[in-house]
């Protein structure tokens, strides 16, 4: 049966923040939250070794850069924002399209398409939450983003 993870954590066995302090802190939160027996919660290897009935067909790649939401100062602008998301994005295109197994949904077409014909993929999709300016203006943007 199709099955789709709406929220899952692919991103972040990538390399982030860039202020090394912040990585620090953040390589030891990430290792708690999102990973398992030092491996990714979320990854190509666990997603592909997974042969349960139940296997996740899709999922929801959350695209979140937590230097910008829990080393944020509320309010004050963060002119990189924008940027660390869509450097975080191309990181998981290029994962996707070098390992040629997964496909890359942009529309609602395709995510149809993908569970009929039972194709893993992704759909990149934002977190909620994030505190500084820079991001609120991302609506517009995101559009061109994501069909990347």
């Amino acid at each position: 049966m199709p099955f789709i993870d709406l929220h899952a954590h692919f991103p972040m066995h990538h390399e982030i923040p860039d202020d090394l302090g912040q990585k620090i802190l953040f390589d030891s939160l990430n290792s708690t939250i999102n990973y398992e027996d030092l491996q990714p919660r979320v990854s190509l290897k666990r997603w592909f070794d997974d042969k349960s009935e139940n296997a996740v067909t899709g999922f929801g790649s959350v695209l979140y850069d937590p230097q910008d939401d829990f080393f944020a100062v509320p309010d004050k602008p963060r002119p990189k924002a924008f940027q660390h998301i869509t450097d975080q994005l191309d990181r998981v295109v290029k994962e996707i399209t070098d390992d040629k197994r997964v496909k890359i949904a942009r529309n609602p077409n395709d995510v149809d398409t993908f569970l009929k014909d039972r194709q893993k993929f992704i759909f990149q999709r934002s977190k909620a939450g994030f505190r500084c300016r820079a991001i609120r203006r991302m609506s517009i943007s995101w559009r061109i983003s994501v069909s990347r």
